[in-house]
This record gives C-alpha cells, sequence and structure tokens, in this order.
C-alpha cells in the first residue's frame, strides 16, 4: 500500500549505500593484518590474513575466549612480529579486557574496527 502512496515515497528516507574504503598497502609483510572467528563443522578457528601478501593462516580453537585468541596471536607475533595494525570485527574475544588489543573505530556504522597492539 505504502509503495503506491507518492506522498510516502517523497518521505520515506533516502538508503545510502556505504562506500568501500581501501585500505593502504603496508611497507612489507605482517605489517597490517586482519583476523576473525569462523567454525566449520563445529570446530572454531582464528583465521588471520596479513594484507600485504594475502598469505592466511588458521588456527584450530579448543575455546573461543579473549584468552586463547590472544595467546594465539601473541605466537603469531613472537613468530613474524608484532604489526602496526590489526583490523577485526567488533567480537567480544576482541575487546575483552583480558585482550591485549586497543580498539579503535575505523567508521560509526561499520563492523570493522583497526586496532594497535600495545
Amino acid at each position: 500500500m505504502a509503495d503506491r502512496c507518492e506522498s510516502c515515497q517523497n518521505l520515506k528516507p533516502a538508503n545510502h549505500k556505504e562506500t568501500i574504503q581501501q585500505h593502504e598497502m603496508p611497507e612489507s609483510p605482517w605489517k597490517k593484518i586482519a583476523y576473525d572467528l569462523m567454525e566449520l563443522q563445529g570446530r572454531h578457528y582464528l583465521i588471520t590474513v596479513d594484507y600485504y601478501s594475502n598469505f592466511i593462516e588458521a588456527d584450530f580453537l579448543t575455546m573461543t575466549s579473549a584468552e586463547m585468541v590472544t595467546n594465539k596471536l601473541k605466537g603469531h607475533f613472537a613468530r613474524v612480529g608484532v604489526p602496526k595494525v590489526v583490523i577485526s570485527d567488533c567480537g567480544h574475544q576482541f575487546t575483552s579486557r583480558k585482550s591485549s588489543v586497543i580498539r579503535i573505530d575505523d567508521a560509526p556504522l561499520r563492523a570493522k574496527t583497526v586496532a594497535i597492539i600495545m
């Protein structure tokens, strides 16, 4: 009914799509990474992607706690160095006080955030 109403169509809010913002390419491998959790066949994994090389690492998680995720990331950082920029969603594992990651909002209304490792 509202679809046929001219006044309704003129007054309805415009749905603006958010433009996709390209991230800057880091100068070398493992300076900028993204990570997230995924579940496959009932098993949980931490997925880490290097922005420079697109190299992907998948770590099996026995638990999806902030402590477990932080320990896996510390293992990565011990092996390849601490990145300058880490990108993740706002999952509680990434924003918990038990995590050593400080979260900085990338953009309001976006699911992605930028974090800096301390």
